[in-house]
């Protein structure tokens, strides 16, 4: 008897082992992320206000904070006054001040993370699979780490405030809004509140932007057709599954009624050009997914093969620890349905802009669809990892390919670290930049007590793409909401310094 046992006992000790070895290699490889995100933090901490930022400011400061949600909805301002969840959380950014702009993509970074974490929980609960805190915490900041990374502007769609809660707080909104709904699925019983908080959820994420709205109305409707079917294929109606999606969906329609009725849109739709028809509608949306994916996966082929290949060896390594077996006609649904659904979302994404602009999205949207891509490629090596582990499951070198694995997550941990310099690269511009921006802000603030009404100041240089900085021109939109946000007569951004 004690023969038998003591092999038992060895094999137990050196998983164990494995075991440990794997966790630390987790935690070092989520410590290393984490770095590559605070470097992008760091960047972002330099941000104050420019362009859109003033105008939420003027408003604010002519109307008060509840007067200016109401103002912005219903009356010609000169920004997007429809996205009502915008208009809020711009407003509770303005009260903190203008500092709290470098503040901000830091926390959407954190809040980003927590998302995902949640998600990931929540459908590891669904599927019955055990995971560590790091087994989920890794593949989160991984996730986000490369969605900033490859999002065509990361300038305006994670450091600028005007840009970035339109599309990274309508996509963390979004993500949240989804671990809730998977969480309501997980349970037996629904209540009340939870519901409630799902309609909230949905509808404060529906109002930060069209185009995530559009993502997340297709999500929830798929999400739906998933619970249908189930009915069918199971010969059973569970109506507690399909209420929490139900509640998601009425919450973002109303977003969506909110979005279109705004009679501040008036204004906006005189100077944009016909609506499509039909068939030029999704041939245009057709063209502009094709365009995006080929032109990301053409410019980021490399990195987009590395988390792939990431995500596998994750995932490899943890199916391998474990004697599960799997469905292969569930396995082969799965293959098929992930590029059909990130093709639907991705196409979700290009609707409005085809639709409301007749035209190709703006560079700063395209964070919503790069996550996409990358939950993409990520979920495909979910499903190469618990596929491979599972073919060797019975493989005399299971040690081995164990061995390689720790390797591999070591060797991809060091990604971000060699990314965190390319990051920093225009750390120095923009630290002067802030400088510049403090010592400006600080002379009119001060000529602005001391009652002069013309104040000049120096001109500085645009951090953000396509966003104007305070002009020489007295007369230029920016300059006028930057006066009535600051209270003063003129301001002119004329004096020399920038350059020096």
């Amino acid at each position: 008897m004690t023969d038998y046992q003591q092999p038992s006992s060895t094999t137990e000790i050196a998983a164990r082992r494995n075991s440990s070895l794997a966790l630390w290699l987790k935690i070092i490889a989520s410590a290393a992320f984490l770095l590559g995100l605070a470097a992008f933090a760091l960047m972002g901490s330099y941000m104050r206000y420019s362009g859109d930022d003033y105008c939420y400011g003027a408003v604010l400061v002519r109307h008060g904070f509840w007067s200016a949600q109401w103002h912005s909805y219903i009356d010609p301002v000169p920004y997007n006054g429809n996205r009502f969840s915008l208009t809020f959380f711009s407003g509770l950014s303005q009260l903190a001040g203008p500092f709290f702009n470098g503040v901000l993509p830091g926390f959407a970074i954190l809040l980003g993370i927590l998302g995902v974490f949640l998600v990931l929980r929540q459908i590891a609960k669904i599927v019955s699979e055990k995971q560590g805190v790091w087994e989920q915490l890794l593949p989160a900041l991984a996730i986000i780490f490369f969605v900033i990374q490859l999002t065509p502007d990361p300038v305006q769609s994670l450091y600028w405030r005007s840009g970035m809660l339109v599309y990274f707080g309508s996509l963390t909104a979004g993500i949240f809004l989804l671990a809730l709904i998977l969480n309501s699925l997980s349970k037996k019983d629904i209540s009340l509140p939870v519901l409630l908080l799902i309609f909230l959820t949905a509808l404060i994420a529906g109002g930060f932007s069209e185009v995530g709205t559009a993502v997340q109305a297709s999500l929830l409707i798929m999400m739906l057709g998933s619970v249908l079917f189930s009915w069918v294929t199971q010969k059973r109606v569970d109506f507690r599954k399909a209420l929490p999606v139900i509640v998601g969906l009425l919450g973002t329609f109303t977003a969506v009624l909110l979005l279109w009725l705004s009679p501040s849109n008036d204004g906006r739709f005189a100077t944009l050009p016909p609506r499509p028809g039909v068939e030029q509608l999704f041939r245009m949306i057709l063209d502009n997914t094709i365009v995006f994916t080929h032109i990301l996966l053409k410019q980021h082929l490399v990195t987009f093969l590395f988390v792939g290949l990431f995500s596998t060896i994750l995932f490899f390594e943890f199916f391998l620890q474990r004697d599960r077996k799997i469905s292969w006609i569930k396995t082969i649904i799965f293959l098929v349905l992930i590029p059909v659904v990130s093709f639907l979302l991705v196409s979700a994404s290009m609707l409005p802009n085809a639709y409301v602009e007749v035209s190709y999205p703006p560079q700063r949207t395209l964070i919503i669809p790069t996550f996409i891509l990358v939950s993409t490629v990520f979920a495909g090596g979910i499903w190469a990892g618990s596929t491979a582990a599972y073919l060797l499951r019975s493989s005399g070198i299971r040690s081995v390919f164990a061995a390689a694995v720790y390797i591999l997550i070591a060797v991809g941990a060091l990604y971000p670290l060699f990314s965190i310099p390319s990051i920093l690269s225009e750390r120095a511009r923009y630290q002067r930049w802030a400088e510049f921006w403090d010592a400006r802000d600080h002379q009119i603030r001060v000529a602005s007590q001391g009652g002069i009404e013309l104040v000049e100041v120096v001109q500085i240089d645009h951090l953000i793409s396509d966003v104007s900085e305070l002009s020489p021109d007295e007369n230029n939109w920016y300059n006028n909401c930057a006066e009535e946000y600051y209270k003063i007569q003129s301001l002119i951004a004329n004096q020399p310094g920038w350059d020096d």
